[in-house]
């Protein structure tokens, strides 16, 4: 057989075993690829679940998909790694027990080509080179009966094998057990949800102040700039208390820029347009029209355009009348106003057309200031409703939060007090709450203390004596949950149905006795049992939501301000 082609066997034969070492190779790094990216998996996750920033799905997707990439880039490492072949045939040699024949073979592959050389010039030693084509031949046989597949299987450590699948189950335990904190990340992701839509609001009123053309640049330029301080103290809060006081910051510096003196002229000018409205072919219907809508810049161009001097004596004398009324009308809420009007209609019924349309002019330049007011004022009210229905938002959610984690948090259900081991009815302590009292009901009465609804049981027998040892406070849980109030009377027997009296005999004791003791000392105040600020922002939405209803009267609405600017916490 010719050197050539015994090359080519020995060739194909280490090409077959250098690619099933690779593929060997890459099978055993791919799971320890696998096992350290599940450890630095791990190491991330677990951080980040700790500091309550992952969900149970993203824990595990981060975990899992960790894992593939690093089993996958390893199994690529592991089968592209280069190979240098005399080594690998070195290798091949002592793992196939064929005594350094394939490497030796190689090395002289790789000097054949001189010694063809050398042997087309004469100068070469025919019988080195039989010896050296014999032992090519003899190589190439070795490596024939080599069975790569079952000298080179594809196994991985049982080591390994093992610590991979610790971790991975480390990270199933995890992802089972570790509720609270995806709770807790669910909550965050929520808040900042909750946090992101507000922002969203604050700049749909952005957009809507900007395309306002009822407000003077003035006015727009300074609810901007509020905005804008409250969109960028929005995205920077971190938790809802911070969001909810920077609505309520908010709340109130557009609260300030809402005039209640304005809101007042709004309302007197529409009552006054009702009016005019109503008077059919006057020189003010118009007007009036225009007012009752509260189109108070078109009122005052009304005032502007009209021309006295035009008018007839009749139609001068019914000007000034409703002129006079509207001033009346005015009076309370803008007297600056009212006395220009009523100059008006003063020079309208002595036929001074010039002092009247001067007076008439000065009349629809203060309308127009109050026009201008009240647009601002509505605005700013806007925002303000707005912002306090975000806070709300805000209060609400934080609360579904807690009554989440409650709920979450909440042990089974077990031996609860009132169930169970619990002493018989009517004279007994029963079920519910801790509430004593008494009760007469046809002739049958009885006791309860401690920890029951102290309702007797049905029968004809008087409860038993009040005994002198005090009440005990600490008594246990009802049957869980809160129960309706019911409150301690005095019960009266109204026409005298004759039913028998029952009362609870004394000791004899002239100090009487004591039934039951509070933490209280007489004469101090009982602490509240509802952290003030939790409640107040209610209230306090409350009452605006009254104010701007119209529910409260206009001479309260200040002092009802003033009230509950003092109570804020």
């Amino acid at each position: 057989m010719s050197s050539h082609i015994v090359r080519d066997q020995l060739n194909h034969h280490l090409d077959r075993w250098v690619r099933r070492y690779r593929m060997q190779r890459a099978v055993r790094w791919s799971l320890r690829g696998a096992a350290g990216a599940l450890a630095g998996a791990l190491t991330v996750t677990l951080i980040a679940m700790l500091r309550g920033l992952l969900l149970q799905g993203e824990f595990v997707a981060i975990a899992i998909g960790l894992m593939l990439i690093g089993l996958s880039g390893a199994a690529a490492a592991g089968f592209l790694w280069p190979l240098d072949r005399l080594a690998a045939a070195r290798w091949f040699d002592r793992r196939f027990g064929l005594k350094e024949r394939v490497s030796t073979a190689l090395e002289l592959i790789h000097a054949l080509p001189d010694t063809e050389r050398q042997e087309h010039t004469g100068r070469a030693d025919r019988s080195s080179g039989e010896l050296e084509q014999r032992q090519l031949q003899d190589a190439a046989t070795a490596a024939e009966r080599v069975n790569a597949r079952q000298q080179l299987p594809f196994q991985v450590k049982r080591s390994d094998a093992l610590f991979t699948a610790v971790l991975l189950a480390a990270v199933l335990i995890v992802a089972w057990r570790g509720e609270s904190f995806f709770q807790l990340a669910a909550q965050a992701r929520a808040v900042q949800q909750t946090i992101a839509a507000e922002v969203i609001k604050v700049e749909e009123l952005h957009q809507q102040i900007e395309a306002d053309r009822t407000l003077t640049e003035e006015q727009r330029r300074e609810m901007l700039e509020a905005l804008k301080e409250t969109q960028r103290q929005l995205q920077e809060a971190q938790s809802l208390e911070q969001a909810t006081a920077v609505l309520t910051r908010g709340e109130k510096k557009f609260e300030s820029l809402a005039s209640r003196e304005a809101e007042a002229q709004a309302e007197a000018l529409r009552q006054a347009g009702r009016n005019l409205s109503q008077a059919e072919g006057s020189p003010l219907q118009a007007l009036g029209q225009n007012l009752a809508e509260g189109d108070f810049l078109a009122a005052a161009q009304s005032l502007r355009n009209m021309d006295v001097s035009q008018l007839s004596a009749e139609e001068a004398a019914q000007l000034a009348d409703q002129l006079e009324n509207m001033a009346e009308a005015v009076q309370a809420s803008n007297p600056a106003l009212a006395q220009q009007l009523r100059e008006a209609a003063e020079a309208a019924r002595n036929s001074d057309a010039q002092q009247a349309q001067q007076a008439l002019d000065q009349a629809a330049q203060s309308m127009s200031q109050t026009a201008q007011q009240v647009a601002r004022s509505n605005v700013a009210r806007k925002v303000t409703t707005q912002m306090g229905q975000g806070r709300q938002r805000m209060i609400a959610a934080g609360k579904s939060a807690q009554g989440q984690s409650a709920q979450g948090n909440q042990p089974g259900a077990g031996n609860q007090s009132g169930q169970g081991n619990q002493p018989g009815q009517g004279n007994q302590p029963g079920q519910g709450s801790g509430q004593s009292g008494s009760s007469t009901q046809n002739g049958s009465a009885g006791s309860g203390s401690g920890s029951g609804r102290g309702s007797g049981d049905s029968g004809n027998a008087p409860g038993p004596e009040a005994g002198s040892n005090p009440i005990d406070q600490n008594n246990g849980p009802g049957d869980g949950g809160e129960t309706t109030y019911e409150p301690i009377y005095a019960p009266q027997r109204l026409g005298g149905s004759g039913e028998d009296t029952v009362t609870l005999p004394g000791s004899g004791d002239p100090n009487g006795e004591v039934l039951g003791q509070s933490g209280v000392t007489p004469g101090t105040d009982n602490p509240s049992q509802v952290p003030y600020t939790q409640v107040f922002a209610e209230y306090a939405n409350a009452y605006r939501q009254a104010i701007d209803n119209g529910q409260v009267p206009a001479q309260l609405r200040d002092l009802i301000r003033q009230y509950f600017s003092s109570l804020e916490p």
